[in-house]
């Protein structure tokens, strides 16, 4: 083969080894990545990159660490390796060497923006300082895409919040929500409600369809609100039980759903969905996936249950209770005001288009609520609520009440920081409101009230929250 037949080959290699990745076929990608590296090990960063991101994909972890680790003997100034070493390390809990990783990252591209991102976790960056400036820069950029703008403007206002000039930060937040808000049309801006789905209700669950179905359970413990809520408080909180698999926000009810005639009758969908899962060999479909998903993470001991707080089931939980009456859901509520700024402040990869206008951010608050109640009034299955501030001040409490009122077999300890090095003041996972604590370090109550800082600025969100509910039969709109 000649040189440029070669070249072409490694491009076409690479290019559908990334497209696996963005397709999110990681154990294909591991695949091709592992075939590449077996045939040479010099075959470039972006191969040992993407390698470990098939294993983070498949919940590897430690291995995909380790793939960093290697690259970075074989290339070692390569700040988008050392970019993914510190987020594997911060995973792993080993903060000072993950803060390590972020410097190097910096050093080698001192505008890469996810380095200051990571950095942040663990230490403040000085609103005054070069490193301010150089993220600046990249915001006032014109020639630079509108979400590098947005990252970089995010950053700022964490950096100027951090330091206390709420007003200067806020100011930041404003420009890159507006940013990134541009990306939206009208309709992915509003938290939608159709009124197919309030049209499942008890009436649904009388009689045969509302029975568990033959065969095996469903694994599955929804956890559900809106993002920022404590959802993975929660999770991180009923993981301390080995038998539970933390599951994060996969894709299966919203899948599930996706495949269904929402428009017919709710009680033929019902009859239908219960005729096809008990006819089926494989038995429910939802059950199958996340029974698949536990076998694949833990195959030598599978979970009993598998946590999903996937922020989209909280519009989908009634098709699920229609087949599956029997599993756990967990709804997570917070002060209305403090989810409110957490959510304004936080960039999300992809979706919740309501989060980018104060005015959208309050109706989807009341929304979420108003939902959260129907569900309560109206399913069958084992439910209890989490207030985030209760969660916060009292984790072993708030588990306990959680286990009985659901009635979940679950040891209930004490929670712990991760394992790893002690926390110090130069290591510390530092909170805050745009950030999950998950697993990083323990459940403080720290920011509880955090939003009163910025009562004026959210004027516009906590009025339509209000009118929201003041108009409480247009939930559906």
């Amino acid at each position: 083969m000649t040189a440029a037949g070669q070249k072409d080959g490694d491009r076409a290699a690479l290019e559908a080894l990334q497209a696996d990745i963005q397709q999110k076929r990681f154990a294909s990608a591991l695949e091709r990545s592992r075939e590449i590296l077996e045939d040479d090990t010099d075959a470039g960063p972006a191969v040992w990159a993407l390698c470990g991101k098939a294993l983070e994909g498949l919940q590897r972890n430690d291995n995909a660490l380790s793939i960093y680790l290697q690259g970075l003997e074989k290339y070692r100034d390569n700040a988008r390796l050392h970019l993914y070493a510190g987020h594997a390390l911060t995973r792993a809990g080993e903060s000072r060497q993950a803060v390590h990783h972020f410097h190097q990252a910096l050093r080698i591209s001192p505008s890469l923006l996810d380095a200051y991102r990571g950095l942040l976790n663990f230490e403040a960056v000085h609103p005054d300082s070069r490193d301010t400036a150089r993220i600046l820069s990249v915001a006032l950029n014109e020639s630079r895409n509108e979400m590098d703008r947005a990252r970089a403007c995010f950053l700022l206002g964490q950096i100027s919040v951090d330091a206390g000039r709420d007003d200067v930060g806020f100011t930041f937040y404003r420009r890159a929500n507006h940013l990134v808000g541009n990306g939206f049309s009208a309709r992915q801006r509003q938290f939608m409600v159709p009124a197919s789905t309030l049209a499942i209700n008890r009436q649904h669950f009388r009689g045969p369809e509302g029975r568990k179905l033959p065969g095996e359970s469903c694994p599955a413990i929804i956890i559900a609100g809106l993002p920022r809520s404590g959802k993975s408080l929660v999770e991180s909180l009923l993981a301390a039980d080995v038998r539970i698999l933390p599951g994060g926000e996969l894709a299966f009810v919203r899948r599930f759903v996706s495949d269904l005639d929402t428009s017919k009758n709710i009680a033929d969908l019902a009859e239908d969905l219960r005729r096809r899962a008990t006819q089926s060999p494989h038995g429910s479909p939802l059950a199958r996936r996340y029974l698949d998903y536990a076998h694949r993470a833990r195959p030598d001991h599978p979970p009993r249950y598998v946590t999903d707080t996937s922020p989209a089931n909280l519009r989908r939980i009634g098709y699920l209770s229609l087949l599956h009456p029997d599993v756990p859901i967990v709804f997570c509520r917070r002060n209305p005001l403090d989810l409110a700024v957490a959510l304004y402040f936080k960039h999300f990869k992809t979706g919740h288009g309501y989060s980018y206008s104060l005015g959208t951010i309050g109706r989807a608050i009341a929304r979420s609520e108003r939902l959260m109640a129907h569900w309560l009034r109206e399913l069958p299955n084992p439910m209890a609520t989490v207030h985030y501030e209760s969660l916060t001040r009292d984790p072993t409490g708030a588990l306990q009440a959680l286990a009985r009122d659901l009635e979940l077999d679950i040891h209930v300890g004490h929670p712990a920081a991760p394992d790893g090095p002690s926390a110090t003041p130069e290591s510390e996972w530092r909170l805050f409101t745009s950030r999950s604590i998950d697993s990083h370090g323990s459940i403080r109550p720290d920011l509880i009230g955090f939003g009163a800082r910025f009562q004026r600025q959210m004027q516009a969100a906590m009025t339509a929250y209000k009118e929201d509910y003041a108009n409480a039969p247009r939930i559906e709109v």
